[in-house]
């Protein structure tokens, strides 16, 4: 059994001396990408880690993205904006880093018209995301990192693990399930539906029902709500 463990020990010694002589030296560089807009509907972006910031326009016909790529596998970097079947494609993320060494990270710059529908997922893993001025739905799937939303017109869906959210200012219906951190969410339009893990919430000035379900102990604090407030432990 003591020979089995050594030789194990060994064996993954030899992997991470093999990973670590052929690593690569960290770069970084940018890129600009574009793509009509007059015949997109939504767009969807594929980025594991990185921070992203998107912003809804009144006036363009096209989706540009500003990406600053930092890593040393750039050979894995998959980073392309294409239109399938009427929906944007944004992927920006490097693939395989289950032995990647130092940072891999694709930041993202992003306008948009805002009349397109967002969707966010791959899922995201690491890095801050904002958006603002969109008048559609926004989706989005995050593990770690901090969210704003703000002056959103179209329901808001979001699957949150670890990070602080804000979401203010949405003229239509909110939901959200969040595991760790500490929600805000204030002036909404529609109603609330919200599921929280072991995160605190502040709510406020809400048009419509508000429901909340509760598997930790986080506080709880509720301001302004027009409609029905229902709160239950999971």
């Amino acid at each position: 059994m003591k020979m089995k463990w050594l030789n194990l020990v060994l064996c993954s010694a030899a992997l991470l001396l093999a990973v670590s002589c052929s690593a690569k030296q960290a770069t970084t560089s940018t890129k600009e990408l574009e793509l009509p807009a007059a015949n997109l509907s939504a767009l969807v972006v594929n980025n594991s880690n990185g921070q992203i910031e998107i912003i809804g326009k009144k006036d363009v016909d096209k989706i540009q993205a500003n990406v600053v790529i930092n890593g040393s596998n750039m050979d894995k970097l998959k980073l392309n904006l294409e239109n399938k079947d009427g929906v944007a494609i944004l992927d920006a993320f490097f693939e395989g880093q289950f032995l990647a060494t130092g940072p891999q990270s694709v930041d993202i710059k992003l306008t948009l018209p805002e009349r397109m529908k967002l969707e966010i997922k791959h899922p995201h893993k690491d890095g801050n995301i904002t958006v603002s001025n969109l008048s559609s739905d926004v989706s989005i799937d995050n593990v770690n990192g901090n969210l704003n939303l703000s002056a959103i017109g179209g329901p808001i869906q979001v699957k949150n693990r670890d990070g602080e959210i804000a979401i203010r200012d949405v003229s239509s219906d909110v939901n959200i399930e969040n595991i760790n951190g500490h929600l805000k969410v204030e002036n909404v339009g529609g109603s609330a539906n919200i599921e929280l893990g072991d995160g605190s919430l502040d709510i406020d000035r809400v048009t419509k029902d508000v429901i909340i379900i509760q598997s930790g102990s986080g506080k709880v604090t509720i301001g302004e709500v027009k409609g029905k407030v229902t709160q239950s432990k999971k």
